[in-house]
This record gives structure tokens, C-alpha cells and sequence, in this order.
């Protein structure tokens, strides 16, 4: 068997005080809840927009227009892809993530 060293924190890893690397942390806790509050409602909300957007996505799919276009990228990439696959998608992209991104800072901005 092979002996693992015991793992660091703090000062002794970084050579910051062990204060810095507890509160980091914490700032990286609180902005992965920053639009949803909980840990867990953002698992929720994670999962529903993972298989939503596999769904959603789908080739008979009644609004593929809601979610990015990562199944249809995936088509896409299965076949020939022109030029002008490439740069719909790439426009569908763009939109989605302005949008989706205007909407997440609208929230923050915003939430109670």
C-alpha cells in the first residue's frame, strides 16, 4: 500500500492565514446560492435545468427555442456541419447566454 500524505489547509498549504481560506469558502458557497438561496433548492433547480434542457432539446421538442442548443449541437456535430449550422448555433448561443445572463443579474439584483 501506498502511504498518502495528510492533506493541508490554511497557512499550512497557501501560506495565508487559516481565516482567508475558511472565509474563501464561504464566498464561494454564498455565490453558488446567490440567485436561488439554499444549497439545496439550487440542486433543485440544477437538475430540473439538466434534464430540461436534454428534453427541451429534443428533435420534436414544442419550444427548443427555451433552452441552449446542446442537443442540437450535439445533432449537428453528429453530421456534416456547413457553414451556416455553425453560425446559427453560434447565434443561438450568444442570444441564449445574453438572456440567461440578463435574467440571472436581474434576479440577484433583485431578490428579496
Amino acid at each position: 500500500l501506498i502511504a498518502l500524505p495528510k492533506p493541508t489547509f490554511g497557512s499550512e498549504m497557501t501560506g495565508y492565514p487559516k481565516d482567508f481560506a475558511t472565509s474563501t469558502l464561504s464566498s464561494v458557497e454564498e455565490l453558488s446560492r446567490a440567485s436561488t438561496g439554499s444549497a439545496g433548492y439550487g440542486v433543485a433547480v440544477l437538475a430540473v435545468g439538466g434534464v430540461g434542457a436534454v428534453v427541451l432539446g429534443l428533435r420534436d421538442s414544442a419550444a427548443p427555442w427555451l433552452v441552449p442548443p446542446v442537443m442540437a449541437t450535439a445533432r449537428a456535430a453528429a453530421g456534416d456541419l456547413s457553414g451556416a449550422t455553425v453560425a446559427l448555433l453560434t447565434a443561438w448561443t450568444v442570444a441564449w447566454c445574453g438572456v440567461a445572463g440578463a435574467a440571472y443579474l436581474w434576479h440577484r439584483r433583485f431578490r428579496p
